[in-house]
């Protein structure tokens, strides 16, 4: 006979998620509007926080209101994208429309902590209501995601240990 182990799985959890939002082809011309006026109007604010002298990029920003939540508009974005807001929760990098180019409009960083408290699904839904203010005719594809999993009951051997993948330098078993 076999020995089984019972294996008790505590949490199945996604705690890395980035998105981008690219435009579907019946995107209307208001649409761009909106979104392109948004953009521009958060850009100003951008110019606003550019102003403030800082060393640390992170303190160099301008509060703003957006579909009724709270944003910092950061001094700095990146490459690509015209302007970035942040909170607590999520990481929003926008770029305007142009017919010249394939990039996503919308590159969204969901913060872990976020995803451990909402759920994933929870937090997309958050996201795509924040969205829905700029345009809504978009499909989205997920450029990064992390899964894990916390399990009881299995001992792991050192030949296991072996098998994990980990972005971590640290190369210390501690039993």
């Amino acid at each position: 006979m076999g020995h089984f182990i019972k294996i008790k799985s505590l949490n199945d959890i996604v705690d890395t998620l980035k998105l981008h939002f690219y435009p579907n082809t019946n995107i209307t011309l208001e649409e761009i509007e909106i979104l392109n006026q948004n953009i521009t109007d958060f850009v100003e604010l951008k110019k606003e926080a550019m102003q403030i002298k800082n060393q640390d990029n992170q303190k160099r920003f301008v509060n703003t209101t957006f579909a009724n939540h709270k944003f910092r508009v950061m001094a700095v974005s990146q490459s690509s994208f015209n302007v970035v807001l942040q909170n607590g929760d999520i990481s929003i990098s926008l770029l305007k429309y142009s017919n010249r180019h394939s990039n996503p409009l919308i590159k969204v960083e969901f913060r872990a902590e976020f995803l451990l408290r909402s759920g994933y699904k929870n937090a997309i839904q958050y996201v795509k209501n924040i969205i829905n203010n700029l345009f809504e005719n978009y499909f989205i594809k997920v450029s990064e995601i992390h899964l894990a999993k916390d399990i009881q009951g299995y001992e792991f051997n050192p030949f296991d240990i072996h098998r994990f993948k980990t972005l971590s330098k640290h190369k210390t078993v501690f039993h």
